[in-house]
């Protein structure tokens, strides 16, 4: 039962160019939960998020700053 697809690969993954897809071994239930950083199933999803958390707050940096320069300003 677990094995069976639950959502259309389309729908399972962030549809940019920059989403890097891995076959998780859990269901809905199991798939946040980890053992800790050793865990296999969490080297594949923890560097990701690292990832994104370090875009988002670059990002925000940039946006910040361009925004005291006045870049957006109406």
């Amino acid at each position: 039962m677990f094995n069976e697809k639950v959502v259309p690969d389309e729908s399972s993954h962030m549809q940019d160019n920059r989403d890097r897809r891995e076959r998780l071994n859990a269901n809905h239930m199991q798939m946040c939960r980890f053992t800790g950083e050793e865990d296999s199933e969490y080297a594949k999803v923890g560097p990701e998020l690292k990832g994104i958390y370090v875009w988002v707050i670059a990002e925000g940096i940039r946006q910040s700053t361009s925004d005291e320069c006045g870049i957006f300003a109406n």
